[in-house]
């Protein structure tokens, strides 16, 4: 319960005059409405003897005196965790209404922070680094905040997991958001600077065992994203179930020297062999800046087995650049791993973004394609292509249009851009 008047429990490692010499202790002690304040220092198991994680009780703030100067020292401390990623394999679990601020948040075996499913909370101002997994894990909440961090080589045990289709993913992000039942996922994520990550920089997902009918809305503004091994931001807003209603807002970022992609985002990406419906993933991806990586802004509506999953994707305004493949490539349904793709449908405006230094065609859009024998039929891409600034490569076309496997299509607006339409099968890009 709330104490009558809030009260500050100060903590120092080496001020005897401090209300206590851990944080540990302190949180003990501390209940709604308190502010817990670190002194310099470093804090660890073998230095103040704290213990992991760290509970903030509900409406308490934990706040470091000064960011570069109060460090959390996990000291490898907890491990990695996989279907489900735990929230209390983290050195800090945040409670509902909670807040944590100006620290140095470090070397944990599994992730730096995280928050109990269903809080509030807000996490600012940090340095959030040396993870064996993930930096920050956002688990069902009903909102969190990440503002203003710095994030730094995040994913240190290069955790890939064999999923239940078969597949090895990878685990290690800098901020990886689970949706999950009986929440409202709502998340900001704003301001923040994310250098190296093993996987992705930012990851968005309704993972593993939820129930039908997510919801999902996320926000990803006015952040630094660089140098990941595999992707600046990864969004999937189903691996297992259906009915889930993804939102996700991608506006002003700079996402840059990532491995594969700048962007990818998928309806209905299953990584059990069991089918998956009538998922939607709404999408605004406007003004960013995406450079130096394989490919740019890739849109796929279902992976295989995936039916009657939409994407509805609005990209305005970007700058991409410096990419190795496509600039920017939609797909409507893939026959993956031995399962068929049907009747998936990406919706995409396509408007004002300005595209140069590129070696593949600068936008690719087709409608239904397999890895090898697998079925792809019904899907389709519904597209509105004008006002993009295009450079192609020498002997390239700028657009290219291809239906893909009999049975799928690719219909353009009649105001489109000039765009050559290619016949027969274009190979699955790798």
């Amino acid at each position: 319960m709330p104490a009558l008047m809030p009260r500050l429990l100060f903590v120092s490692a080496s001020d005897e005059s401090a209300h206590h010499a851990s944080i540990s202790d302190a949180l003990l002690r501390a209940v709604t409405g308190d502010t817990v304040l670190v002194g310099p220092g470093r804090y660890s198991p073998s230095q103040t003897a704290e213990r992991f994680p760290l509970y903030v009780p509900p409406g308490v703030t934990l706040a470091g005196m000064a960011q570069g100067e109060c460090t959390i020292d996990g000291e490898g401390a907890t491990d990695i965790s996989f279907r489900p990623v735990r929230e209390e394999q983290s050195l800090i679990l945040l409670g509902d209404t909670s807040v944590l601020s100006g620290f140095a948040v470090v070397n944990s075996g599994g992730n730096g922070v995280s928050n109990q499913p269903g809080a509030h909370v807000l996490i600012t101002r940090n340095e959030i680094r040396g993870h064996g997994q993930h930096g920050v894990l956002i688990s069902g909440p009903q909102e969190a905040i990440v503002k203003d961090n710095i994030f730094l080589d995040n994913g240190t045990k290069r955790f890939s997991p064999l999923t239940p289709r078969g597949v090895r993913g990878r685990q290690g992000h800098h901020i990886f958001v689970q949706g999950r039942g009986e929440a409202e996922n709502r998340v900001i994520i704003i301001d923040n600077t994310m250098t190296r990550a093993y996987a992705d920089g930012i990851a968005l997902v309704v993972f593993f065992d939820e129930p039908d009918g997510v919801t999902m809305h996320v926000s990803v503004m006015d952040n630094l994203i660089e140098q990941s091994e595999r992707r600046g931001l990864m969004i999937a807003a189903s691996f297992s179930a259906g009915g889930h209603r993804a939102r996700i807002d991608v506006r002003r970022n700079i996402i840059r020297d990532n491995a594969e992609n700048a962007i990818t985002a998928r309806a209905a990406q299953p990584l059990a062999p069991t089918l998956i419906r009538d998922n939607s993933l709404g999408l605004q991806i406007f003004d960013n800046e995406c450079r130096n990586s394989d490919e740019g802004i890739a849109l796929v509506g279902g992976f295989g087995p995936a039916e009657a999953n939409q994407l509805d994707a609005t990209v305005v305004g970007n700058l991409i650049t410096g990419i190795k493949g496509h600039a920017v490539r939609v797909i409507g349904g893939i026959g993956f791993h031995g399962h068929a793709a049907l009747d998936n449908r990406v919706r995409a405006l396509i408007s004002r973004n300005h595209v140069e230094d590129v070696k593949g065609i600068p936008i690719f859009i087709q409608g239904g394609v397999s890895e090898g024998q697998e079925e792809a039929t019904g899907n389709e891409v519904l597209a509105h292509v004008h006002g993009n600034e295009l450079s192609a490569a020498a002997g390239k076309p700028s657009i290219v249009v291809n239906d893909g496997l009999l049975g799928n299509a690719v219909r353009l607006a009649e105001s489109a851009q000039p765009y050559v339409r290619v016949g027969g099968v274009t190979p699955l890009p790798t």
